[in-house]
C-alpha cells in the first residue's frame, strides 16, 4: 500500500522523512476556502476537501491535514504577506494560543477524520524581535500564524501543552494511533 501525503508542506514532509518511511507527495489542488466559522469545523472541512481531491486522483492511503492557529477567537491562516505576518505575531505575543489540525485519512473507501489541539505560549515580543524573525525566518507566508516552531520562531515559544508536532502541522502520535485502529501501521506501509 502506498502512503500519500496530500500536502506540499515542508514541515510535514520533514516529519515523515525523520521516520524513514516510504511515502509520496501529491498535493491537493483545491482553493483553501471554508465557510465554517467554528475552528474545529474549519480545519475538518479543509482536511476533508484536500483528502477527497487527492483520493479521487490516485490509489493509496491518503493523509490530508489543515492546520490553523487560534488566538483571541480568530482563526489565523497563512499570512498573505510579511505585513500581515507582523500583525499576527504581534497578536500572538505574550499569549497562550492554540494550534488546531484537522486530519482526514482515506483508503479503500474508508474515511477517518480527527482533529488535534495543542496550546502554546509565545514570549512577549518587541517589534525588533518580530522584525528580526521576519528578516531571518524561512517560508513565513506558507505557515499558519506566520511562524513555524521548527525554525527560528522556536526562540519565542515558552510552553507547549500537547503534541508539539501538531503545531508543526502533523499530530504524529495521534496519526499513528488512528492508523493502527484502522488496521494499518505507518512504518509498515
Amino acid at each position: 500500500m502506498k502512503l500519500i501525503l496530500a500536502s506540499n508542506s515542508k514541515d510535514r514532509k520533514k516529519i515523515l522523512d525523520n521516520l524513514h518511511i516510504n511515502y509520496e507527495v501529491i498535493p491537493s489542488n483545491i482553493e483553501e476556502n471554508s465557510s465554517c466559522k467554528n475552528v474545529y469545523d474549519y480545519v475538518m472541512d479543509l482536511s476533508k476537501q484536500k483528502a477527497s481531491n487527492v483520493y479521487n486522483r490516485t490509489n493509496g492511503l491518503v493523509i490530508a491535514c489543515d492546520t490553523v492557529i487560534f488566538c483571541d477567537n480568530k482563526i489565523l491562516e497563512k499570512p498573505k504577506d510579511l505585513n500581515e505576518a507582523f500583525e499576527m505575531l504581534k497578536n500572538l505575543s505574550g499569549k497562550t494560543s492554540s494550534a488546531y489540525t484537522g486530519v482526514t485519512i482515506m483508503v479503500d473507501d474508508k474515511v477517518n477524520t480527527f482533529y488535534e489541539k495543542t496550546d502554546f505560549t509565545f514570549s512577549t515580543l518587541s517589534d525588533t524581535d518580530i522584525k528580526w524573525y521576519l528578516e531571518n525566518g524561512s517560508n513565513i507566508t506558507s505557515r499558519a500564524g506566520g511562524f513555524s516552531v521548527s525554525n527560528e520562531a522556536m526562540l519565542f515559544i515558552e510552553n507547549v501543552q500537547g503534541d508539539f508536532y501538531n503545531i508543526v502541522g502533523l499530530p504524529l502520535n495521534r496519526l499513528f494511533r488512528e492508523l493502527k485502529n484502522m488496521g494499518y501501521n505507518i512504518y509498515k506501509l
